[in-house]
């Protein structure tokens, strides 16, 4: 197993075969209609979606992997007969996706700074007629990904040029307003320290540094030590240690 590891993966972590969202590759079976009801709340009781292993997803799990996927057309009879399959093809093409990395950079959720496990997300999803273009697509990590498509927040595009391009809502309507600071800065290592030292003065790398060695815990101690702070430091109660 290590040597397999060894031999297809880089130093960073990516597979040396497949690119992209084809790093992990799922067939998935869904009915183009699961796709479009799904999104309007409509019945969706008569479609479905699948693994090729027949194991069934919920619409909205299908509609996040089919954001940023590679894609195989498949045309099928009333019961479920291959026929004709059409060729792979990518749902945000090559550039584009050079496009989207050269202008987010990172997750574009408030706050979050990942850049490594992120997916293309369509704002309005190919399967309701958007298009995949700069304008209708944002770079999102694989954790706000799923909360999105989970209902736990939206994302609105602003035409007010004063604002921000997107608006990240909550359920209730309320605007996800960015944190002043990031909680993983993209910044250099140097200019995170001096952040660090600007809102935490005095902390440093020896700071959480523990003193234990290995020893064996002594229950006794702790068990003294947690009285002894219940009862302000005048209890006498009395601890036998053991040995």
């Amino acid at each position: 197993m290590s040597e397999h590891f060894l031999a297809t993966y880089t130093r960073d972590g990516e597979h040396r075969g497949l690119k992209g969202s084809e790093r992990c590759q799922v067939i998935l079976h869904v009915d183009i209609n699961t796709l479009r009801h799904n999104s309007k709340g409509t019945d969706c009781a008569h479609e479905h979606c699948h693994l090729d292993d027949k194991s069934w997803l919920t619409p909205d799990t299908a509609r996040r992997l089919a954001c940023d996927a590679s894609l195989v057309t498949l045309l099928e009879d009333e019961n479920g007969e291959v026929l004709n399959i059409g060729r792979r093809s990518r749902t945000v093409p090559a550039h584009i996706g050079r496009a989207l990395k050269a202008r987010d950079k990172t997750c574009r959720f408030p706050g979050c700074c990942e850049s490594r496990y992120v997916d293309f997300h369509h704002i309005q999803h190919w399967a309701d007629g958007g298009e995949t273009s700069l304008d209708n697509l944002v770079t999102l990590c694989r954790y706000h990904h799923r909360q999105l498509h989970n209902g736990c927040y939206s994302i609105s595009v602003n035409t007010n040029r004063r604002k921000a391009r997107l608006a990240f809502l909550t359920p209730s309507g309320d605007q996800i307003e960015s944190s002043v600071y990031p909680q993983f800065p993209s910044d250099s290592a140097e200019s995170s320290a001096k952040a660090l030292n600007r809102i935490a003065p005095g902390v440093d790398s020896g700071t959480a540094v523990t003193g234990w060695r290995g020893e064996a815990c002594d229950y006794g101690m702790v068990i003294d030590a947690l009285l002894w702070r219940g009862g302000g430091g005048n209890s006498t109660n009395t601890v036998c240690h053991s040995t």
